[in-house]
């Protein structure tokens, strides 16, 4: 039996403009509500990867000699250059206004450093993904210029929603137990241990001698029996030697 040459093809044929469209992307494409879900669900993991994937596109256009991954890694002394990348096509393409590179890598880098900061000033380190947000606009309208049909990458992957979930979770118990260690609080506890909390709360908080007094250490619930105690120990026995010598 003769094929008919004139019959349409039974293979899968791909779309070829979409494909084109894809490849003439400049810079990573992702929507800015997605760049900052994923940046705090992960604690910061995505925003590496959102530099990893601006560096190989970079690598395959322009700089063939750069490595992607130590670039990514280590951002806090890349992240300028890849601003600088981003306004320097703006400036090609002829597009206003440009990046502002210089401000928007010192204060992403400012804020990636505070998570070294005391409790609970390290939670500034959380707003680190919002200065992303102006390079990842600005890389968005470039993309739309260079390939108005590429994937906007806008929707949340499988992947990424268990991403968010479980990193959702673990962000909100970082929040209550800090804010239950800041307050004292001790209602969420179970009742055996919020019992066993409050009472030596109370008798940590007593002289010996019967005169109430403010112990130097934290009183919050999960300190309360494990520092506080053996503070007030010490500060007893000193108490008593002074008294012995007097």
């Amino acid at each position: 039996m003769e094929e008919n040459v004139y019959a349409p093809p039974k293979a899968v044929v791909a779309d070829v403009a979409s494909i084109k469209n894809n490849a003439e992307v400049r810079f990573f494409a992702v929507s800015p509500v997605k760049l900052v879900v994923m940046s705090v669900c992960t604690l910061g993991v995505y925003e590496i990867y959102w530099f990893y994937k601006h560096w190989v596109l970079i690598k395959q256009r322009s700089e063939p000699d750069i490595i992607p991954w130590g670039r990514a890694f280590f951002g806090i002394f890349w992240c300028y250059s890849c601003f600088e990348f981003i306004r320097n096509e703006e400036q090609e393409l002829d597009v206003e206004p440009r990046l502002p590179a210089g401000p928007l890598a010192i204060g992403w880098i400012a804020a990636s450093l505070t998570w070294r900061l005391p409790e609970p000033y390290f939670l500034i380190g959380f707003l680190a993904p919002l200065l992303l947000v102006p390079a990842q606009r600005h890389v968005n309208r470039i993309n739309a210029l260079v390939a108005p049909d590429h994937d906007k990458n806008t929707r949340f992957s499988g992947w990424n929603w268990l991403t968010v979930v479980a990193g959702g979770i673990f962000f909100g118990l970082i929040m209550l137990g800090l804010a239950q260690k800041m307050t004292g609080a001790t209602y969420m506890l179970p009742p055996r241990v919020r019992s066993k909390t409050l009472v030596a709360t109370k008798r940590s908080n007593r002289h010996p001698g019967g005169r109430a007094w403010r112990p130097s250490c934290s009183m919050a619930f999960s300190a309360s029996s494990a520092s506080c105690r053996p503070t007030s120990r010490i500060l007893r026995h000193l108490r008593n030697r002074r008294a012995a010598t007097h």
